[in-house]
């Protein structure tokens, strides 16, 4: 890197290093970059570095090096409102094509400010529509599939493979709302101790189902989980989990 950077330089511009999932980075790997940027912070061409990923990033740059947890981070949240309309409206415009207000309404209530999800829904939105004008019921009936294609993708080949403890655990995280809980908050909704969740924690973890946004607390990994269980609960609030639910309450007590 030192030589390219040279190399770069030597031309008036910056080497600039970027990482997209960096959740997903090798942490021994991670730090050869970190150490490359860092020794060439002091110099008159420094490398600059620039990383994105899920929320638990903030945890990962923390491992790398002790000076890592004071570069600068910004925390992206769903887009609002505004932004979902700008994002969709704007390119439709610029072509010199329409979109219906009642179209948009329910692309901006689909893709609820996920940016994926915007990208999904509009894009099926555009190539089902014509004479162009994206109108209502070309967003109906883009609906059903992009929905099944992101209900697949995103929720259910993580969620139908869990155990009834997991599912038990997941369900009830999802009762105490949408956002990081506290550990506790989650074994007092169950009646257990913190102790007896601790292994389950560790299994949705290893699973991409929840995350450690900061020690003690919890959150579901996969973008607007809540949405989704709250549409399909009976899908996996099976008996079977309702009853280890109550004997693992049990089976914690003295």
């Amino acid at each position: 890197s030192a030589h390219l950077n040279d190399a770069v330089s030597g031309t008036g511009r910056f080497l600039v290093i970027t990482i997209d999932e960096i959740h997903d980075v090798d942490i021994a790997s991670l730090r050869t970059v970190a150490a490359a940027v860092h020794q060439s912070a002091g110099t008159r061409a420094p490398i600059l570095l620039a990383c994105a990923g899920l929320p638990h990033t903030a945890e990962i740059i923390r491992k790398l090096r002790t000076y890592a947890h004071r570069w600068e981070q910004y925390e992206l949240d769903l887009l609002r409102r505004a932004e979902v309309v700008q994002a969709i409206r704007m390119p439709i415009e610029r072509a010199g094509e329409h979109i219906d207000i009642a179209a948009l309404d329910l692309l901006v209530e689909r893709s609820a400010g996920y940016p994926f999800f915007v990208q999904k829904y509009a894009s099926a939105a555009w190539n089902a529509h014509h004479r162009g004008r994206i109108t209502l019921a070309d967003v109906e009936g883009i609906i059903p599939g992009v929905q099944a294609s992101i209900d697949k993708t995103f929720y259910r080949d993580a969620l139908e493979a869990l155990s009834p403890r997991e599912r038990m655990f997941v369900i009830a995280l999802f009762e105490l709302g949408a956002g990081a809980h506290e550990l506790r908050a989650v074994s007092s909704l169950l009646g257990v101790g913190s102790t007896a969740l601790g292994s389950i924690r560790t299994q949705l973890i290893k699973k991409n189902v929840v995350f450690s946004p900061r020690a003690g607390a919890i959150q579901f990994r996969i973008p607007l989980a809540e949405r989704y269980i709250a549409d399909h609960r009976d899908e996996y609030e099976t008996p079977e989990v309702i009853a280890y639910r109550s004997q693992f309450r049990r089976s914690d007590r003295p």
